[in-house]
């Protein structure tokens, strides 16, 4: 079992943010998002904000809540939502877990539960404060 990501990033940035961020795992390119839209995970708020309904006031409230909080750019074009799949030994996918929101991320806690290998509770801090 291991762990694969996948972006629309070239090889270059990808591997640039690995070495800088200390990822281990491969990611993959994808440039002009390909697989990404053969899987059906290609984020339609980002492309409908970058077409010609991008100045329509709903389109913007979606780019924001969905993509980013800084205008809509060709930067944005042909990014997946955030999630992932789970694919046994034998290839196949088991299940897939997406998010929602751009800002909500599978924590490795929320994987391995989702692998059902994380039956046993997890030590944890709570913490409050006026941004969270």
């Amino acid at each position: 079992m291991g762990l694969v990501g996948i972006s629309y990033d070239s090889q270059q940035t990808l591997a640039d943010f690995s070495q800088r961020n200390g990822i281990t795992f491969p990611l993959l390119s994808d440039v002009g998002s390909a697989t990404i839209r053969r899987y059906g995970i290609l984020n339609t708020v980002a492309e409908e904000a970058l077409g010609p309904n991008g100045s329509d006031a709903a389109v913007l409230a979606d780019f924001e809540r969905y993509v980013s909080v800084t205008s809509a750019d060709e930067r944005f074009r042909g990014i997946p939502y955030p999630g992932m799949f789970i694919v046994d030994e034998q290839g196949r996918v088991t299940s897939r877990e997406f998010e929602d929101y751009y800002w909500e991320r599978n924590t490795v806690s929320s994987v391995m539960l989702a692998l059902g290998a994380g039956a046993t509770p997890v030590q944890a801090t709570q913490v409050s404060t006026a941004h969270l």
